[in-house]
């Protein structure tokens, strides 16, 4: 009795010892079911698409982030993947990725470390960071994906990108699709297509000016290019003025040498003159001798009317023993009552204004 007593109170023993197991796995279970719990929850409410899969890369859990990725890009995906179901993609296996080269299983199976990793999908555009998941006794337990959905920031970037070039290359009448995008790239295509709204608008008045600067030019090179006729013309009228005036001065020379050859004629001719004079000084002198005689024989009456005939001395000039002029001159005084001198004078006259006029004609 006593034997069975005390297995019996053994087996009591060892019952409530796995009681007391089953309570702390039961508790550690609720502690483990609650903290899953919270994670579940905490992975639905982030902004980004989780996807844990197995060691076996099957997909055990995906986030609600992650499959409204999926729905949304999910034409793009049966474009490449005509399988693929964004609602059954919880209990399927990574294999249906398999014809993205990045999102392969062999690829992820053998991670120690983040990978991160853009999948290009039909039109969609992907980033995937991989990370292992490791226990606590550091066996792998299997790998957690984020997805992150970059289609609208790419074909954001690549429409900035097209459009820049464009509008360097002249042409502003490119812009942005402002359909299809919400948030930062909404404000981003508004923004852009402003910008450039407005650079167009500045270019077109830079344009506008320019043309009116071109005209200006255009003008002012007609203004040019009519003063250089003009001071051509003006040119060309003064080198005719200067040929005037050089035949002026060419004139003008031959006028002063004629006057020259004048002057010498006019000299000559006062020389003849000169010497005609004391010709005719002489010829009355010497018809004064001749008619002394004849005076002398006149009445009494006529010599008392005459003034007394007197023997003239006359001066001798320097040359030739030629009475000077002032001895003339008293002669043709003395002379002027009779008529023989005058007749002589008038005859001397003749001769003289006869031999001016002949020097006149051979200077003319």
């Amino acid at each position: 009795m006593e034997r069975m007593r005390a297995e019996l109170q053994a087996n009591i023993e060892r019952e409530r010892a796995v009681a007391a197991e089953l309570k702390a796995n039961a508790e550690r279970e609720r502690v483990s079911g609650e903290e899953n719990s919270r994670l579940r929850v905490a992975l639905d409410r982030i902004g980004a698409g989780a996807m844990v899969t197995d060691l076996n890369g099957k997909i055990i859990y995906a986030n609600g982030f992650a499959k409204s990725i999926f729905r949304t890009q999910a034409s793009e995906f049966r474009q490449v993947l005509p399988q693929f179901d964004a609602e059954q993609i919880v209990g399927q296996s990574l294999d249906i990725f398999d014809r993205v080269p990045s999102l392969q299983r062999n690829v992820l199976a053998g991670l120690s470390s983040s990978y991160t990793t853009d999948a290009v999908v039909g039109g969609a555009r992907l980033r995937v960071t991989s990370n292992p998941v490791i226990g606590g006794d550091g066996k792998p337990l299997g790998t957690v994906l984020q997805w992150l959905d970059r289609t609208q920031e790419v074909t954001a970037e690549e429409e900035v990108k097209e459009t820049v070039a464009r509008a360097i290359e002249g042409d502003l009448t490119a812009r942005l699709r402002e359909e299809g995008k919400d948030g930062f790239f909404a404000a981003l295509a508004k923004g852009m297509n402003s910008l450039i709204s407005n650079m167009a608008d500045v270019i077109r008045g830079m344009a506008q000016a320019s043309a009116e600067v071109r005209t200006g030019a255009d003008e002012i090179s007609r203004g040019n290019l009519d003063l250089s006729q003009r001071t051509e013309e003006q040119a060309s009228s003064l080198e005719q003025t200067a040929a005037s005036m050089e035949q002026m001065t060419s004139i003008v020379k031959n006028n002063a040498d004629n006057a020259a050859q004048a002057n010498k004629l006019a000299v000559a001719a006062r020389d003849h003159a000169e010497t005609g004079g004391q010709v005719v000084g002489s010829a009355v002198f010497a018809m004064a001798r001749s008619m002394r005689p004849a005076r002398r024989s006149r009445t009494s009456s006529e010599s008392s009317t005459r003034l007394p005939s007197r023997r003239i001395s006359w001066p001798q000039c320097g040359r030739r023993s030629r009475p000077c002029g002032r001895a003339r001159q008293r002669l043709r005084s003395r002379c002027r009552g009779s008529p023989q001198p005058r007749l002589a004078q008038r005859r001397g006259g003749q001769r003289n204004q006869g031999a001016h006029s002949g020097l006149g004609r051979q200077g003319h």
